[in-house]
């Protein structure tokens, strides 16, 4: 990270096995409140580096149904989780965008992580 140049635009995204929660007392500025679950070590480890590396985590920040932010599921079916995540920089907030993810055949996978389709909605559709 110390070797981007300033002025570029940051984006992590992956399998972070973190769970974030809707807990952001703290990290205003890292994450929102509409993350799925309670934040685990994966997380609280993923939102410091996001606050020292000035990137906001999206999926945390917009709502949805709770069935739309797993992005892990367990075979049973009983178990979600939201450990997938992209982050941007800070800077760039006013044009982050929302992506929302879709199953590309109309339903989830039992396990593993699914494909996506993305839409993106911007900040003020959202707030206007």
């Amino acid at each position: 990270m110390d070797n981007v140049p300033n002025g570029y635009v940051t984006i992590l995204m992956g399998d972070m096995n973190a769970r974030l929660g809707g807990d952001n007392t703290g990290r205003e500025l890292t994450m929102g409140r509409e993350a799925l679950g309670e934040m685990n070590d994966n997380g609280e480890l993923f939102s410091d580096f996001c606050a020292f590396n000035d990137l906001v985590i999206g999926g945390s920040v917009f709502k949805h149904k709770d069935m739309h932010k797993a992005t892990w599921i367990s075979s049973d079916g009983n178990t979600k989780n939201q450990i997938d995540f992209i982050s941007i920089s800070r800077e760039r907030e006013p044009t982050r965008h929302k992506v929302e993810e879709r199953s590309r055949c109309g339903f989830r996978p039992l396990s593993s992580t699914r494909d996506f389709q993305g839409e993106t909605k911007s900040l003020e559709d959202s707030w206007g």
